[in-house]
């Protein structure tokens, strides 16, 4: 993570963050080559933005109960994974779950995710993984940003 900034009228102030090779031991849901945020604030306002790439995203982690190799048996699916955009959109979302032991767990991850805080500042997530449940409940965060108006 770095901040550089300029000072006088004119003045700015940039954060951004790059993270090579992210969750590659294949456990995660969400892998990259590398992924990276910049926020940038000047005297009339701030923007964002996320560069992802070689990004993918595991929506369905596939029938774990039943697997027996080939996916051919009433109520066997295989794993569904997407390509997430080299520059997602701000708050680009997708849905999920992952399938363990016989019961089912719902997550929702938002890339490029562009919080405007209660000071006017921006707070910019490569990606923002909400663990929605039943089983897992909680919050993880890829790459932070953070700018205000100079």
């Amino acid at each position: 993570m770095a901040t550089q900034g300029t000072t006088g009228p004119s003045g700015s102030v940039t954060s951004s963050t790059n993270i090579a090779y992210v969750n590659t031991s294949g456990q995660e849901v969400f892998t990259a080559a590398n992924v990276a945020s910049t926020c940038p604030g000047f005297r009339i306002g701030v923007s964002g933005s996320t560069t992802i790439a070689a990004g993918t995203l595991q929506t369905d982690s596939g029938d774990d109960l039943n697997y027996d190799g080939d996916y051919t048996d009433p109520g066997e699916h295989a794993p569904v994974n997407v390509a997430i955009p080299l520059n997602p959109a701000p708050n680009t979302r997708y849905d999920g779950h992952i399938h363990v032991n016989g019961g089912t767990d719902s997550f929702r991850y938002v890339f490029n995710e562009q919080v405007v805080n209660p000071d006017g500042s921006l707070t910019v997530y490569v990606g923002h993984q909400y663990l929605i449940g039943p089983t897992a409940v909680g919050d993880l965060f890829v790459g932070k940003s953070v700018c205000g108006v100079t």
